[in-house]
C-alpha cells in the first residue's frame, strides 16, 4: 500500500527545511528519475541507443526539470532536441535554462559538434508527423506538471498558447511518450479536457491524487515514483488518508486448518430478482472464492429454476446466513419484497451485506444505511447518482460525479460511518470511516483492465466481496478490518482479470474461473 497526496508542495517544503536541501537539488534528482527510466528502457531494449530525444518545456519549474534533464543528457551520445512551448518564467526555470545553454554552447564551441538543437513548434509538428517506432524516438513532456490550471475553470484567465491542437500534435507522436510529474493538461484535481497521453509518468517524490481520476486514466500510462535525493519514507512525512492498493496487499481465503467443514466458511445468500442471470453470476463467484455454502433466494412468485447444481435454492434467507448479496438483477418493481429483506437484515445485524445495482434506486435505502453497519455498496457512477439523491446529497450529473469522485466518496462516508462505499470505475475507490475517525480513508485500486468493461463483471465483483465477508463472519480469515476485506476482494477481482489474455472476449464465467487460480 502506498501513500497518495493531493498536494506534494508541503512535502517539498518540509524536506528543504528539515534536511537543508534546495529547490535546485530537488530538480537535479527529479531529472535523474527520468534519466533512470531512459536507462531502463535502453537496457530492456525498448529504446535504441541512438533514439532521438525530444524535450518540450514550459515556463515554470516543470520546464526547469526539462532543462536539467537536457543538461544531463549532454554527456551521452544522443540526438537531443529542445522545444520551448513557452519561454522560461519562474526563477528556477530561468536558472536551469541558462545552465543548459552555457554548457551546450561550450560543448559546441570546443568540440565543433551540434550536441542539441532547438526546435520551433512548427519544427516539432513536422517531427510528430513522422512514423517513428517506439524504439526510435522519445518525447518528454516538461510543460506544466502540477502547475497547470484549467483555463475553462478560470473565468478571468488569459488565453494560453497550449491549445487542444498542440495536444493533438504531441499525442500523434508515434514514439515513446514520457510525462514529467503529471501529464500536461491535467490539473491538480485530476480534471482534463485534453492532455498529453503518456506511456510513462515519472511523478516526483510521491503519488498524487490527480494521477488517479478516471478522466486521466488514458493519459498517465505506467506511473513511476522518482525519489528526490532522499528515501520516500523521509519524504512522505505528512499524514494522508488516501492510499493506493498493491498486489501484495491481497489476502487470499486460504484454508490452513485440515479439520474443517463447509459450515466453517460461512453461508452466502444471494437474492434472485427479475433477471436471475446476474444473481447466478454473483453466486458462482462467491462459491469460487471460498464461501462454504451459497444459496440463491428466489421469490415465492418466481418461475426461476436453478440449474446450477453447486448452488442451493430457497424462498427464504437461511437461518445460518453470514452474508447477503442484494440488488444484482433485482428489478425496481418489487418494493414489498425489498422491505421484507431490509427488515430481516435489521433484525440480523451480525450478517454482512453487499448492495449492488437495482437496490440503489430503492427510496428506503437511506433509512436502512442509517440503521446498519457492516454494509458495502458497489455502485457505478450512474447508480451513485441515484444514491446521492436518495441519501439527501442533492442532484448531480454524472460528469460532476466522475470529476469529483474522491470528494463525493468522502462526503458519503462521513454521513454513514461504518458503511463501505466502493465506487466503480477505471480506478475503483473504496471509502470508509470508522466513527472515531475524523476523516474517511480512501483506498484506490488502479489494477483493473479494460477487458472488465462487460456486462456481468460487476456481478462477479459483488460475489467476490460477498465470499470474503461470508468467511470473515466465521472468523477463519485474519483481516485487519471490514474495509480491508473489501479492498482485498477488489484486488482479487482485478488480478483475476489480468490472467485473461483477450482484451475483448472475456466473459463473467471466465473471470470467475480465474478467481480460483490466484492461490
Amino acid at each position: 500500500m502506498q501513500f497518495i497526496y493531493e498536494d506534494t508542495k508541503p512535502l517539498d517544503k518540509g524536506v528543504i527545511e528539515k534536511y537543508s536541501l534546495t529547490e535546485d537539488i530537488l530538480m537535479e534528482n527529479a531529472a535523474e528519475g527520468i534519466l533512470d527510466l531512459l536507462k531502463k528502457l535502453y537496457d530492456e531494449k525498448k529504446l535504441k541507443r541512438k533514439a532521438k530525444i525530444f524535450i518540450v518545456t514550459g515556463s515554470g519549474d516543470n520546464g526547469g526539470d526539462g532543462f536539467v534533464l537536457a543538461r544531463k543528457l549532454l554527456r551521452y551520445d544522443t540526438d537531443l532536441y529542445m522545444c520551448k512551448i513557452k519561454e522560461p518564467k519562474s526563477e528556477s526555470c530561468i536558472r536551469q535554462a541558462k545552465r543548459f545553454d552555457l554548457l551546450k554552447n561550450y560543448a559546441e564551441k570546443n568540440y565543433t559538434e551540434i550536441v542539441a538543437k532547438y526546435l520551433t513548434l512548427d519544427d516539432l509538428y513536422e517531427f510528430c508527423k513522422k512514423p517513428f517506432q517506439k524504439k526510435d524516438a522519445v518525447l518528454i513532456d516538461c510543460i506544466f506538471g502540477t502547475g497547470y490550471v484549467n483555463k475553462e475553470k478560470q473565468k478571468h484567465a488569459t488565453k494560453d498558447i497550449l491549445t487542444k491542437d498542440v495536444f493533438i500534435m504531441l499525442n500523434n507522436f508515434s514514439g515513446t511518450k514520457i510525462a514529467c510529474d503529471i501529464p500536461s493538461g491535467v490539473d491538480k484535481t485530476g480534471f482534463a479536457d485534453f492532455a498529453f497521453e503518456a506511456d510513462y509518468t515519472v511523478t516526483m517524490g510521491a503519488l498524487k491524487t490527480s494521477l488517479f481520476s478516471d478522466s486521466v486514466k488514458n493519459c498517465v500510462g505506467k506511473i513511476i515514483v522518482a525519489d528526490l535525493g532522499i528515501q520516500r519514507a523521509f519524504f512522505e512525512t505528512l499524514q494522508t488518508n488516501v492510499f493506493m492498493l498493491e498486489e501484495k496487499d491481497l489476502i487470499l481465503p486460504r484454508r490452513e486448518k485440515p479439520n474443517v467443514h463447509k459450515g466453517n466458511f460461512g453461508h452466502c445468500a444471494v437474492i434472485v430478482g427479475e433477471k436471475s442471470g446476474a444473481a447466478i453470476i454473483c453466486a458462482k463467484a462467491a462459491m469460487a472464492f471460498g464461501a462454504g455454502l451459497v444459496t440463491l433466494v428466489k421469490s415465492e412468485k418466481s418461475n426461476f429454476q436453478n440449474t446450477e447444481y453447486e448452488l442451493m435454492c430457497d424462498t427464504i434467507i437461511p437461518e445460518n446466513t453470514t452474508c447477503v448479496a442484494l440488488g444484482m438483477g433485482l428489478g425496481k418493481n418489487d418494493v414489498s419484497r425489498t422491505k421484507i429483506i431490509f427488515d430481516w437484515l435489521e433484525k440480523n445485524p451480525q450478517v454482512s451485506v453487499v448492495l449492488d445495482a437495482d437496490i440503489f434506486y430503492e427510496k428506503s435505502l437511506s433509512a436502512f444505511l442509517a440503521k446498519r453497519k457492516n454494509i458495502v455498496l458497489t455502485p457505478h457512477p450512474k447508480e451513485f447518482q441515484s444514491v446521492l439523491e436518495i441519501c439527501g446529497f442533492g442532484a448531480y450529473n454524472i460528469e460532476e460525479i466522475v470529476q469529483n469522485r474522491i470528494e463525493f466518496v468522502k462526503a458519503f462516508c462521513k454521513k454513514y460511518p461504518g458503511v463501505v462505499l466502493l465506487l466503480k470505475g477505471a480506478n475503483m475507490l473504496i471509502g470508509f470511516q470508522e466513527e472515531k475517525n475524523i476523516e474517511p480513508c480512501i483506498f484506490i485500486n488502479s489494477l483493473g483492465h479494460q477487458r472488465l468493461a462487460k456486462g456481468g463483471s460487476g456481478d462477479v465483483l459483488a460475489g467476490t466481496i460477498a465470499a470474503i465477508l461470508t468467511q470473515r463472519s466465521k472468523h477463519y480469515l485474519s483481516y485487519d478490518s471490514f474495509c480491508h476485506d473489501i479492498c482485498s476482494a477488489t484486488l482479487a477481482f482485478t488480478l483475476a482479470s489480468q490472467k485473461i489474455s483477450t482484451t475483448y472476449g472475456m466473459t463473467p464465467i471466465m473471470l470467475v474461473e480465474k478467481l480460483r487460480e490466484l492461490e
